[in-house]
């Protein structure tokens, strides 16, 4: 399974994190119930979510034994995010330096991830989990790799990381994905609950952001576009059906 798009995300909400270490793709929903989630990444989940609680603890109280955490983001005033919702499934959000940080220390503890938190942008081998590596991690089928056909199409949350600011944040984009009708020519694939997440083809998706774009921006839309099919390696198979579209528009500037 190849979670390539998840190279540039700088931050990731404690599920995601969960399916990624499990070795398994997350699903699209901001605030998925426990059920939803693939088996695999359960366990994970109540770990990375007693870590947040636990940084969240000795951050009120700093007299508290000291213990492994998992910093949160703080707000932009330095102080604390509203506590989580103990009976909900942690939608908290992580950055990507603290989740590598928090998995090197747990390493020395058993827990090994599937997947590489290093630096936005790299691109290593998957680690071992037990005896079971990322290649035979079983999970539903979603988004395939670069070289896969591009009929197969991305996943909502790969393309929520590679559109991210075009024009929604990553954040936003699983939403208006699923109840924005104007970008429905893109779905390839109908997801379900609990199972595979829908797919989408990029070069459609782009040019259905382009064109609904109007004046000066519209131009500049273009070029973030053409900039991100140029330099994500995911969208590769699907730059021959977006370079139509870019020089179809720049021929007629």
């Amino acid at each position: 399974m190849d979670f390539t798009a998840w190279n540039w995300a700088s931050s990731f909400r404690l599920h995601e994190a969960a399916c990624l270490i499990a070795g398994v793709m997350p699903i699209s929903k901001r605030h998925p119930i426990s059920e939803e989630l693939p088996p695999q990444a359960r366990p994970i989940l109540i770990k990375l979510a007693g870590a947040y609680y636990e940084w969240f603890f000795q951050k009120k109280n700093p007299e508290r034994p000291k213990s492994i955490v998992l910093e949160g983001i703080l707000n932009e005033d330095g102080s604390l995010p509203p506590f989580p919702a103990l009976a909900d499934v942690a939608g908290e959000v992580v950055s990507r330096g603290d989740l590598h940080r928090f998995l090197t220390l747990m390493a020395e503890c058993g827990l090994k991830s599937c997947y590489d938190f290093g630096p936005v942008g790299k691109a290593d081998p998957p680690h071992e989990i037990g005896h079971q590596t990322q290649a035979a991690a079983t999970a539903p089928e979603v988004a395939e790799s670069a070289s896969s056909e591009p009929s197969n199409g991305l996943a909502t949350a790969q393309i929520a990381v590679i559109f991210d600011g075009l024009p929604y944040t990553a954040e936003n984009w699983p939403r208006r994905l699923s109840g924005t009708k104007w970008l429905q020519p893109a779905r390839v694939a109908l997801g379900a609950a609990g199972g595979a997440t829908s797919l989408w083809c990029p070069a459609t998706l782009a040019r259905l952001i382009h064109d609904r774009g109007s004046g000066p921006a519209r131009q500049s839309t273009l070029e973030t576009l053409n900039k991100r099919f140029k330099s994500n390696p995911v969208l590769e198979p699907w730059r021959a059906a977006w370079n139509e579209h870019y020089e179809m528009f720049n021929d007629a500037k």
